[in-house]
């Protein structure tokens, strides 16, 4: 019996974990994980417009799917990684001396 395991972090409180067993001969593609555990319905996703990993590793709709695998339906980033810290950043100090100045 193959054990998959599918997770999708809607917000950092409301995480979906899926798991589910198929057999041991069957094919499975991370498409057919994805449609068996429902979560495009639930959270309204476009399957397509989704991106997907295996174990951290990106992976397509096609992938192949291994015994004990989880795989991970990714959000798009609302913003990048470095633009929270944008407002608490300190302005430009013109009276700094740049590394040209200092040799």
């Amino acid at each position: 019996m193959k054990k998959v395991e599918l997770i999708y972090g809607h917000n950092p409180e409301q995480i979906y974990i899926w798991k589910g067993k198929y057999d041991e001969e069957q094919s499975i593609t991370i498409e057919q994980v994805v449609d068996d555990s429902k979560v495009c319905l639930i959270y309204k996703l476009d399957k397509a417009q989704m991106s997907y990993a295996i174990f951290a590793e990106k992976a397509e709709l096609d992938t192949l799917v291994q015994n004990g695998d989880r795989v991970s339906v990714l959000r798009n980033l609302q913003r990048r990684r470095n633009e929270p810290n944008r407002d608490k950043a300190v302005p430009h100090n013109p009276n700094r001396k740049s590394k040209k100045d200092a040799g």
